[in-house]
């Protein structure tokens, strides 16, 4: 079994996704842009990975803050 590489998808503040707030809006907005995310994600290592889904804003802000503590740490 592999381990977690978690994601954080962002867009730019004047980009036309920037109002989207949510995977189910940006699924009603865009629809097919899950799966181009995830063939995309599933490829771009170069070998077949497992994806898990989309977590919610508050679970990508807690992984950033996490990621800047480990990297503060070992600095």
């Amino acid at each position: 079994k592999g381990l977690n590489d978690h994601k954080i998808i962002s867009v730019l503040s004047n980009s036309k996704f920037s109002k989207i707030k949510s995977i189910k809006k940006l699924q009603l907005e865009y629809p097919g842009i899950i799966d181009i995310l995830n063939i995309w994600f599933s490829n771009y290592k170069g070998s077949k990975i497992n994806i898990e889904g989309y977590g919610r804003k508050k679970e990508a802000k807690n992984l950033v803050k996490l990621s800047q503590s480990f990297y503060e740490k070992s600095n």
